[in-house]
């Protein structure tokens, strides 16, 4: 709090958030584009505007775009008509960094099959709406299946997993 003219009440009852500004007469929470700061204002201008503030859903999950690569659950990818996903019991997971940096390097692998998904260009830092590069390497033996580079958008993250969409319904799972 800086002053009464930022303060605010919030209750939360029901499910449902009162915010109750302190400021007297000022009862407007509202953005200064000239000083940046949310405040109480009693109007708006040009230097002030609105604010919208949005709920998560329960659990932490964010609300997400009715995107296709989000009715998936497990790790994977859905790239150029193909898709492969973890099978649990099936498959072995692992979870690798690259040395001295903050991109990530994620490999699905089914060692009856010699089977290896790698999915890199991932960083913790990303935050929704975040794109990167990112490259996939599919190998079943020494068979290529697919390879390549796609600007994804991380679109959702739940708990371990986080989606990173092409915008087309195709995309990736990963863990973080």
């Amino acid at each position: 709090t800086v002053n009464s003219n930022s303060s605010w009440k919030i209750t939360i009852s029901g499910g449902v958030a009162t915010i109750q500004a302190q400021a007297g007469a000022s009862t407007m929470i509202l953005y200064n584009v000239s000083s940046p700061r949310f405040s109480c204002y009693k109007s708006t201008s040009n230097a002030v505007q609105t604010v919208s503030i949005f709920r998560k859903e329960g659990g932490g999950a964010v609300v997400v775009e009715a995107d296709p690569l989000t009715e998936f659950s497990e790790y994977g990818v859905v790239l150029d008509g193909r898709q492969r996903f973890y099978e649990a019991g099936t498959d072995q997971f692992c979870r690798q960094y690259a040395t001295g940096s903050d991109v990530l390097t994620y490999t699905i692998m089914n060692p009856s099959t010699k089977e290896q998904i790698e999915i890199s260009g991932y960083s913790t830092s990303m935050r929704k709406g975040d794109s990167a590069t990112i490259s996939v390497i599919w190998r079943i033996g020494l068979n290529q299946i697919l390879k390549g580079s796609w600007k994804l958008t991380l679109v959702r993250e739940d708990g371990p997993k986080v989606w990173l969409s092409d915008g087309k319904g195709g995309g990736v799972i990963i863990k973080k």
